[in-house]
């Protein structure tokens, strides 16, 4: 199907439906993977600025 889709995934890359596109959105969208920014060092982080 999509031979061009990315690596990690290719049991995503053989699904049909538009399941893959709401994981590439969320994966976009997944900020915590991409700069190690939790909730709990967000609070840190902005308490610490108080």
């Amino acid at each position: 199907m999509a031979t061009k889709f990315p690596k990690f995934s290719q049991a995503l890359a053989q699904d049909p439906t538009t399941r893959r596109i709401w994981f590439g959105i969320a994966t976009a969208h997944d900020f915590e993977t991409h700069d190690g920014m939790t909730e709990e060092n967000l609070h840190k982080n902005y308490f610490l600025i108080f």
